[in-house]
């Protein structure tokens, strides 16, 4: 004897719900802790010691030099959902750099609007002065950029294969 089983409408599309929002949550995990990565990796770049160069110009390095610590206290990341922050850094103060920290943080939120759909992982340095330091060859973000971009890709192809 067969017995013909027919599975409740609102059971199936509970279902898919549960498993896009388990997805969704996956995809912000993970570009929460893509943004983590990056932002680690900026803000422990050695910055050259300024006491070694006793009131001369230091040469051009890789670094910048960090004088107040605003500029490395300024990196962070936001991860926007929807026009939304849902996963971010805190954008603590490196040493005395408050100031960073709270530009860093007003700088991320004011993008908010650029992206009203799809989730975004959004790697910022907040100071208005840091693209000209990084336009003078200087690594503010750039490595940053490059390892988020790596690590994004192998993480949601992993994720990927596994749906």
């Amino acid at each position: 004897m067969a017995i013909d089983m027919i599975t409740p409408e609102e059971a199936v599309t509970r279902e898919i719900e549960e498993a896009m929002q388990r997805e969704y949550e996956v995809l912000i995990e993970t570009l929460a802790y893509v943004g983590e990565s990056a932002v680690a990796h900026a803000r422990s770049l050695v910055s050259p010691n300024v006491k070694d160069f006793e009131g001369r110009i230091p040469p051009h390095q890789p670094n910048y030099i960090d004088w107040t610590a605003n500029l490395r206290s300024s990196i962070g990341y936001v991860v926007i959902s929807e026009s939304r922050v849902v996963a971010g850094s805190a954008f603590e103060a490196i040493k005395n750099g408050r100031e960073g920290s709270d530009e860093g943080r007003r700088f991320a939120e004011s993008l908010l609007s650029k992206f009203a759909t799809g989730i975004h992982l959004v790697v910022v340095a907040g100071m208005k002065y840091a693209s000209y330091v990084s336009a003078k060859g200087y690594d503010v973000l750039d490595s940053a950029e490059l390892l988020a971009e790596k690590l994004a890709k192998e993480l949601l192809e992993r994720i990927y294969e596994n749906l």
